[in-house]
């Protein structure tokens, strides 16, 4: 009921005529930030994913779009986001209200190096941010280790509004 309430109010507009729709991936630009390596340390990396919106209205973004890599063949990686533990199916995840010229971000983490035994790792070469229905490609670089025969997995928290630009 609290949480129903939240999403409510999160996303009632102040006028019927500001209703936001879904983004539209045209609208979006994606770029990742490794901040001059402050992602790395003790096997571990990141990178800052920032989404701003160039569409001449507000539009709603997925709270955590789903992303998927991809080799330089062009080849799916088995990379996956880590599934938060607590509430299942999953808490609800409110989708974040970007205003033209607004960025959002998230702080992506995965382990860099082989800690596991046995180990095994990947490179990304680029990633799809799926937008909806729609999907964003953009070059990326990330070198994601996990424990063999498994899916390797990275941490994507909740998108953040960040302002304008």
């Amino acid at each position: 009921m609290i949480t129903a309430l939240l999403i409510a109010l999160a996303l009632t507009p102040s006028s019927p005529s500001e209703t936001p729709t879904a983004c539209r991936a045209q609208d979006l630009s994606i770029t990742f930030d490794s901040k001059d390596g402050e992602f790395n340390g003790m096997s571990h990396s990141g990178t800052l994913m920032s989404i701003r919106q160039h569409g001449s209205s507000t539009c709603l973004l997925p709270g955590i779009p789903q992303l998927s890599f991809t080799d330089a063949d062009g080849k799916p990686l088995p990379v996956a986001r880590v599934v938060p533990r607590g509430m299942h199916p999953g808490p609800v995840i409110v989708p974040v209200k970007l205003a033209p010229g607004a960025t959002a971000t998230s702080a992506l983490r995965w382990v860099s190096g082989e800690v596991y035994d046995p180990s095994r790792c990947v490179d990304a070469a680029r990633v799809s941010v799926a937008i909806g229905k729609e999907t964003v490609k953009v070059p990326f670089t990330g070198h994601f280790c996990g424990v063999a025969n498994q899916t390797i997995r990275f941490e994507q928290p909740v998108l953040q509004p960040a302002g304008h630009s």
